[in-house]
């Protein structure tokens, strides 16, 4: 007779696949969202693995499993409290985070003109001197 339970690697690295196909969204909420979902991906790891003889382990795992949820939990708080805070921030990272700094600073005028490229940068340019005429002093 075989056993009827169903291999957990198995199911692990189909989940994984199936994982793979899914596209959160950049930023600090996407980056919640994996956290969610590892910590309740974990959490039906423990409850799979939970053993009615095993007392120690049970309690070890149920620990482990309670401090890991808690630090997940308070990351996704601190999370939420910096997109609060700066909402248009939140939906972003890496480069497009730099691209809307520099919109919003010109959108102020903060910044109204594109840096010079310097062609190479071990010499930099000698400042140039405005050409001197005879009506210098006039």
């Amino acid at each position: 007779m075989s056993d009827a339970s169903p291999d957990p690697i198995a199911f692990l690295k189909g989940l994984a696949q199936s994982a793979t196909r899914i596209r959160l969204a950049p930023g600090v909420l996407g980056k919640t969202h994996t956290v969610i979902l590892s910590i309740i991906g974990m959490w039906v790891l423990v409850l799979y693995r939970l053993s009615p003889t095993a007392w120690a382990f049970n309690g070890a795992l149920v620990f482990v499993a309670l401090l890991t949820t808690g630090v997940g939990v308070g990351w996704c708080w601190q999370a939420r409290v910096f997109a609060k805070a700066n909402p248009a921030l939140a939906l972003m990272e890496g480069a497009d985070i730099t691209e809307y700094q520099r919109f919003e600073a010109e959108a102020k005028e903060l910044r109204t003109r594109r840096s010079t490229l310097i062609a190479d940068p071990t010499k930099p340019e000698q400042p140039q001197t405005p050409p001197s005429g005879p009506h210098e002093n006039a």
